[in-house]
């Protein structure tokens, strides 16, 4: 078992946490949490690691944040609520973030 704590996510949307300049995938985690699991494959600069437990969750791994999402036929646009603002600040670069939405109730009959 390893103990990570990943900091980036890959194109293929798993965790990535480096360990002595090498590179731990994990999927199901998320940047932020701390997390155990066990090491399935492992080659000279990575390893595949599977999750097997959640020891830590970032802010940014749920919760429910109400927000007005603006759809244009181009973009659309997410306000990134209070409590997230340190979590998605960007400070150089572009940055990718995967946005998950549900609608969990309506009004509407």
């Amino acid at each position: 078992m390893i103990e990570l704590r990943p900091t980036d996510v890959a194109n293929g949307g798993e965790a990535v946490a480096r360990v002595d300049g090498k590179a731990h995938f994990v999927d199901g985690a998320m940047p932020g949490e701390r997390v155990r699991g066990e090491v399935v494959r492992s080659k000279g600069s990575w390893a595949r690691v599977e999750l097997r437990e959640v020891i830590e969750g970032s802010k940014a791994s749920g919760g429910m944040f109400p927000t007005t999402t603006l759809i244009t036929k181009k973009r659309i646009f997410v306000p990134v609520p209070d409590a997230l603002v340190e979590v998605f600040r960007v400070s150089t670069g572009p940055k990718e973030f995967f946005v998950r939405f549900d609608v969990l109730s309506s009004d509407a009959g």
